[in-house]
């Protein structure tokens, strides 16, 4: 890991999205009007699962954190439309909420309480509703003229990833740290 001893790191732990899916969003995402959208890069979407926030060093949990997580099968990930989230003034590309995801979330919750990470949120309650952050709308549009668009896209869930938020010129950056394999 690149972490110094001394820093702070903005952490998370998300699902890296695979090529095919993003052009699936991408082919999806040119159905909303070209002026009410600026589209996130690519390469930053993601699924967060839990926003850890500001940590210290954790390269001492490190080898407890890439202990695999057992499955009875590896679980699929859906993801179902192109819509306005939650958030104000995005687009989200919405994934299919399963017990699958909300177990594995839970499991790895639980993993990082008895490690005793040490994060502030890990005792916040965090709401869950699984998407992927596409684009953003501006605030003088009046977004709701776009519709929703359908996407048909599903993809094995392999590995959890732990992500750091890295601040640079060029806007955010979401670094891989490790991964955190799923197993039959």
């Amino acid at each position: 890991m690149s972490m110094s001893e001394y820093e702070h790191h903005r952490l998370f732990f998300g699902i890296e999205i695979p090529q095919p899916v993003k052009q699936a969003i991408e082919t999806s995402l040119r159905a909303f009007p070209q002026a009410l959208h600026q589209m996130v890069s690519p390469d930053r979407w993601h699924i967060t699962l839990f926003f850890l926030g500001e940590c210290p060093d954790i390269r001492g949990y490190t080898s407890r954190l890439k202990k695999p997580i057992p499955q009875a099968f590896l679980p699929t990930v859906h993801v179902t439309h192109l819509g306005r989230g939650l958030a104000p003034n995005q687009v989200w590309a919405y994934v299919a909420p399963s017990p699958i995801l909300d177990e594995i979330r839970a499991g790895l919750l639980e993993r990082l309480k008895k490690m005793r990470l040490p994060s502030p949120l890990l005792r916040a309650s965090q709401s869950f509703v699984p998407h992927i952050h596409v684009a953003d709308l501006p605030a003088d549009k009046n977004s709701s003229l776009a519709s929703d668009s359908l996407i048909k896209a599903v993809f094995p869930l392999k590995e959890i990833t732990l992500f750091e938020s890295k601040k640079t010129e060029a806007g955010l950056m979401y670094m891989k740290e490790l991964g955190i394999p799923l197993t039959r």
